[in-house]
């Protein structure tokens, strides 16, 4: 505190990190002087990883809601195709977050960047699966935009997993290359297993392209 005072009176810029790995912040800190783009998409990629490991947990679209407006420090809602929310969440820092989730419920206009979900593979509709809105301070940084593009897929993943947007609803089309389903398929002379297998084959093929569908 005493050394915080000194340096303000000195008019020298400060910045007080609570709870956090002196090593990773000062990692990070010279990942933005030589490089900042490539640390943005560092930073990015670290939250991608962590909201794989959450889907995979089946954190479910709250869970994910949740750890996108903690990384990124501003609320965040994730929306069906109709614009209805379907996750809602406001990090406790900084102060202003609940009060823009708040308003956003009131008028879901009040949004900093709509993020569109991509949709269905193969699908027509342009509208996705629904959309990422970040909340709060317009000034929308980098960081942010980066965020919400990349883990973009992820979300419309989970939302069409779950069955959130509608029934039926088939793998996005876009987004990273980590989506590999495995058929479990029973290996039988017997004609309806035969059939059986078949009939469950076209129907994974109809969840994504061959390009990212894998079956064993």
């Amino acid at each position: 505190a005493g050394f915080r005072e000194r340096a303000t009176g000195a008019g020298l810029p400060v910045l007080e990190v609570v709870d956090a790995d002196p090593a990773a912040l000062e990692r990070t800190v010279i990942g933005y002087l030589v490089n900042a783009r490539a640390e943005v998409e560092r930073q990015a990629a670290r939250l991608e990883a962590d909201l794989g490991r959450i889907a995979l947990g089946d954190g479910g679209p709250d869970a994910l809601a949740a750890a996108i407006a903690a990384f990124l420090g501003r609320a965040v809602a994730i929306e069906a195709r109709d614009g209805e929310p379907i996750a809602v969440h406001a990090p406790e820092h900084p102060a202003g977050a609940a009060r823009a989730a708040a308003g956003y419920l009131a008028n879901r206009r009040h949004v900093a960047l709509r993020m569109p979900l991509p949709g269905p593979a193969g699908g027509a509709d342009a509208r996705g699966v629904g959309s990422l809105a970040l909340l709060g301070d317009p000034a929308v940084a980098e960081l942010d935009r980066v965020v919400a593009e990349r883990v973009s897929g992820l979300v419309a993943l989970e939302l069409a997993r779950r069955g959130r947007d509608e029934p039926g609803a088939s793998l996005p089309s876009e987004g990273p290359p980590w989506v590999v389903l495995v058929a479990r398929q029973v290996r039988s002379g017997d004609q309806a297993a035969v059939t059986d297998r078949q009939r469950i084959r076209d129907r994974l093929r109809r969840l994504a392209p061959a390009r990212r569908l894998e079956l064993h």
